[in-house]
């Protein structure tokens, strides 16, 4: 199971009412955006929220947008997922999506 650990955001009440309700959240492997960056060892950019039945969650607490996760990979485990919220649609940035790969096996040592 992934666990909420923390958090940090801007001073909005969408913003602040999803991290409140992220305390409390628990992901199974391949449940939400988080359990299936961690199911699939890759990270996970998706432009739309709101058009991805995975990111229920942050579209009933307001977060309408993208969001990007990735998981910190160490030893071929992966120990831990981060998970980045924004508003507003943005496409996929490849090298971005290499470059995370490479940064979530090094922050995971």
């Amino acid at each position: 199971m992934l666990r909420f650990s923390a958090a940090w955001g801007v001073a909005q009440p969408a913003a602040q009412e999803f991290i409140e309700r992220s305390r409390s959240a628990l992901y199974r492997r391949g449940e939400g955006l988080s359990g299936s960056a961690w199911a699939a060892g890759e990270p996970l950019w998706v432009s739309d929220v709101s058009a991805d039945a995975r990111a229920r969650h942050k579209v009933r607490a307001g977060l309408a947008g993208g969001a990007f996760v990735f998981p910190l990979i160490a030893d071929g485990r992966t120990l831990g997922v981060l998970s980045f919220s924004r508003s507003g649609v943005r496409q996929a940035d490849p090298r971005l999506l290499r470059t995370m790969r490479v940064v979530g096996s090094q922050l995971a040592l």
